[in-house]
């Protein structure tokens, strides 16, 4: 299973009594009960193509040379198409009782990176945050400047060490 596909497969989960539910909108909102296999196999086509066209547009649209408000009103209208595609074939099917938490979300992300990515990128990944954060730390005390600019730079360099040490433990708790 690729990356794309455990994106994929964050927003459906399986109800206690065995249905198969579909979240639209993530946590933001309730999910609608799959009536069939097929159905949920069309969907993940759906997502699969929002992935692989979305993904780059968003990059295209940072990249140009326009203004901030441009570059937000674009994004958010690619945003709006895209939940619309992935609401519209399911706006008739039963809503479901059960909810998506935004905890339950952070923790099928983090299980999807460690056991959806191969063991070399999680070493690699790993090893590049703790290069950040050594780079982030030298920086701050050897640069020369203003006290602000370097203690931004000192605190992306703990969000990066920080995020090298949750990578370490969970990849050690999924046994790779």
């Amino acid at each position: 299973m690729g990356y794309s596909d455990n994106m994929i497969e964050m927003v459906f989960k399986m109800s206690a009594t065995g249905q198969r539910i579909y979240y639209p909108f993530g946590a933001f909102g309730r999910g609608r009960i799959l009536s069939s296999e097929k159905e949920e196999k069309k969907l993940k086509k759906i997502l699969l193509w929002e992935v692989i066209i979305f993904s780059p547009a968003v990059l295209f649209i940072l990249r140009a040379s326009s203004s901030f408000l441009v570059k937000f009103f674009l994004i958010s209208a690619m945003l709006a198409v895209a939940y619309t595609i992935s609401y519209l074939p399911v706006r008739g099917n039963q809503i479901s009782d059960d909810r998506m938490t935004f905890s339950e979300l952070w923790q099928r992300s983090w299980r999807d990176l460690v056991y959806g990515s191969g063991r070399n990128f999680l070493w690699f990944f790993f090893v590049v945050c703790v290069i950040l954060a050594f780079i982030g730390v030298a920086a701050v005390f050897i640069g020369h400047g203003d006290l602000w600019p370097r203690l931004a730079l000192l605190g992306g360099s703990v969000l990066s060490a920080a995020s090298s040490l949750a990578l370490l433990l969970k990849t050690r708790q999924a046994g790779r």
